[in-house]
């Protein structure tokens, strides 16, 4: 079994250090080399394997907002499964889904949920609110009266 507190470390850690350090290698120590990400955002996002894998995805992110960090999170954990309701914010700086930078400042939310086994992230599952940001970087895609 795996306690449930050193999960959270883990995965606080992560967040810290890799999410908002954009720290790849950290990433290689903190995660699995056969780490499996499910990005659920979108149905064309393929899952990721391996470290290498995580980091092509992140990197992705990166590349679209440049300065991307967690500003809020809360947690949930149980064993071996932590769960984070997440806040990020970054500036628009590369494309996302084909969408070209903006240089605004975009502020989206998300669910995730990491597995930990043997003391490393072995799975991750991330949602995000990926409508909310292409209305934040196209907003005439937002139908009128509506608001993100």
């Amino acid at each position: 079994t795996v306690d449930t507190e050193t999960s959270r470390s883990l995965v606080t850690r992560f967040i810290d250090v890799v999410l908002d350090g954009h720290d790849l290698e950290a990433l290689a120590v903190m995660a699995s080399p056969d780490v499996l990400v499910h990005p659920t955002a979108m149905p064309c996002e393929a899952s990721f394997f391996s470290v290498e894998g995580a980091g092509r995805w992140l990197k992705a992110g990166w590349r679209a907002f440049a300065d991307l960090a967690i500003v809020d999170y809360a947690t949930v954990a149980h064993g071996d499964i932590v769960a984070v309701r997440w806040t990020a914010r970054g500036t628009s700086t590369g494309d996302f889904l084909m969408l070209p930078p903006t240089g605004e400042v975009v502020e989206f939310t998300g669910v995730s949920m990491y597995r930990v086994e043997a003391g490393e992230i072995a799975e991750i599952w991330d949602t995000r609110n990926t409508l909310g940001i292409i209305q934040q970087l196209k907003p005439d895609l937002v139908p009128a009266g509506q608001h993100h």
